[in-house]
This record gives C-alpha cells, sequence and structure tokens, in this order.
C-alpha cells in the first residue's frame, strides 16, 4: 500500500468501537520483525490486500524495491503475518506520498525539515488489537523518534476513524475539510502528531497503577524502558529482522474498550518484558479481582 495507512487500511477500527465493552481472556504471543527480503514484503503486501480489499480500496502494486526512506514491519504469529506498517522518513526537501494529497504536511518537521508518515497499516481481525497495534506503533515510533530523531508524524484516515485515532494515540486534525485520495480511490483526512508528545504520555501512562481507571489508549501497553533500549538495538543491527516478541494474556477490564497485557506463564525473550508483562497480570488481578479468572 503506497499511502493512507492509517486510514482504515486495516478495516479493524470499524470493529474496535469505542463504547462497546469487550471482555477478553487470551494467551496472547507474537513477534515484530523488520522486512529483509521481498518474500517479506509480499507478505506484508498480501495482508494490506486483503484488509483493504474488505473496504472495496485500491492497492497499488508493490514495487519491486523499498524506497532507501522507509522500514517496513511484520507482525508475525504461528508463522502468519497478522499486522504491518510501514514508517517513510522525509529529510528538508524531500516528499512524502501524504504531500500528494496535503500540501500543509509539507510544512511541518523540525529545524531540519524532518518529517515521517506511517504508512500501509493492516491488521488482521484478531482479539487482541490494541495490543497489537500499541505494540507496533511503539516499535515505529520508537524507529521514527528515538533512533532518527524525527518528531513530526503525519497520517491519513478515513472521516470516520478519526476519533479512534484522536482517543487511542492523540493525533489531531491538520485541516478540517476531507478530500479524496485517489491512490486507494476513498476519502481521506490528514492528521499529524508530535512524537515527543507522544514520548511524554507514554511516559506517563505505560504500566499505570490501576489499570480499571485507566482512559481509553494505547499507551498504556507502551514498552518499559529496557525492553525500548533492546528494541533500539536491534533496530540498528544491520541486516537483524527481529525486533521484539510479545508475550501476554489479554485480560477483561470492566472499562470499555480496555484491553491488558498481562504474563503469560511463558517467558517472553525480548529483554525485561516478562518481568514489565507479570507486572501488568499482578496489577490487573488486584484492580479487578472479580473478572480475573
Amino acid at each position: 500500500m503506497e499511502n493512507h495507512l492509517f486510514n482504515d487500511a486495516s478495516a479493524f477500527a470499524d470493529t474496535l468501537n469505542l463504547d462497546q465493552e469487550r471482555p477478553i481472556l487470551q494467551q496472547v504471543s507474537f513477534s515484530i520483525h523488520t522486512a529483509q527480503s521481498l518474500d517479506d514484503r509480499m507478505a506484508a503486501h498480501g495482508l494490506v490486500e486483503a484488509m483493504y480489499a474488505q473496504r472495496g480500496y485500491n492497492v497499488p502494486p508493490l514495487a519491486p524495491k523499498q524506497a532507501a526512506n522507509e522500514r517496513t514491519l511484520i507482525a508475525w504469529q504461528d508463522g502468519q503475518a497478522i499486522g504491518t506498517l510501514t514508517v517513510a522518513l522525509s529529510a528538508k526537501g524531500q516528499s512524502l506520498k501524504v504531500d500528494e494529497c496535503f500540501s500543509e504536511a509539507n510544512s511541518g518537521g523540525n529545524s531540519e525539515g524532518a518529517r515521517c508518515e506511517f504508512t500501509r497499516l493492516a491488521m488482521g481481525r484478531t482479539t487482541f488489537s490494541t495490543l497489537l497495534l500499541a505494540s507496533m506503533f511503539h516499535v515505529a515510533h520508537i524507529y521514527a523518534h528515538l533512533c532518527a530523531g524525527v518528531r513530526q508524524l503525519y497520517i491519513e484516515v478515513n472521516p470516520r476513524h478519526v476519533r479512534y485515532y484522536r482517543a487511542m494515540l492523540g493525533f489531531q486534525k491538520v485541516v478540517e475539510n476531507e478530500r479524496r485520495n485517489d491512490r486507494v480511490g476513498a476519502p481521506a483526512v490528514l492528521m499529524s502528531l508530535d512524537l515527543s508528545v507522544a514520548q511524554q504520555e507514554i511516559d506517563v501512562q505505560r504500566v499505570p497503577s490501576d489499570l480499571s481507571t485507566s482512559r481509553r489508549s494505547t499507551y498504556p501497553h507502551a514498552f518499559d524502558v529496557p525492553d525500548v533500549d533492546s528494541i533500539i538495538r536491534n533496530l540498528r543491527a544491520e541486516g537483524r529482522s527481529h525486533v521484539v516478541d510479545v508475550n501476554g494474556v489479554v485480560e477483561p477490564i470492566i472499562a470499555p474498550m480496555t484491553l491488558v497485557s498481562a504474563a503469560s506463564n511463558g517467558k517472553a525473550q525480548s529483554d525485561g518484558l516478562g518481568s514489565r508483562l507479570a507486572g501488568l497480570a499482578n496489577r490487573a488481578r488486584r484492580s479487578e479481582p472479580s473478572i480475573a479468572a
């Protein structure tokens, strides 16, 4: 997918109603890698095609080689691609796909003009979509903001998903009026997020003391500091695809649309992730003992 990333690219925003209560208790295990081969990119592209087709969107053909300024993340579970997201970076004077529909995006960036966009988001229908989105978004944030030093992020979304991305990730509209994105054949709204502000939200909200009262957001699911350090090392390792493992349990919480990542009996392979998930599990059980089992 060449653009329109967070647009209902995944079609999963329609299934995640912010006003709907969804009690869940399920083992979760998946890993996030960077695409290292054409086969990896084809798997990611196939997932995008499948999800976009459900909404009648166009999907541009897969380029033979990935652009030098792009990096594709893929979430794998049992050998299947269950999620994908591509980060595109732009230095001063360089264009992004988002500029084609929204020239307003070209006025952002830091003093050097660096910007980024998240594109080609697709997620299969799972019962742990919030955890999956949070994990992929945080890895993408780490790459763009902490590794590449970019502050301004842009996305294009379907108008009916504006509320979701504002509530769950803190994006704000850049322009009020929607426009048609001819590449995917659908309406689009331009939204942006200051990644330094997102980092502040992550620092405040990760591993909250009372998960049952956490506001609707992906940030309580963010990786802990030791995990972030490990992810940065993996992202910077030349030719290494594996970024992080996520092993846990999604548990029910009374608050609508709050999914909690908690520890499984297994041990996470990412440094420190197992202990963080165990802490989440214990806190979830203390805050809502009546629904923990």
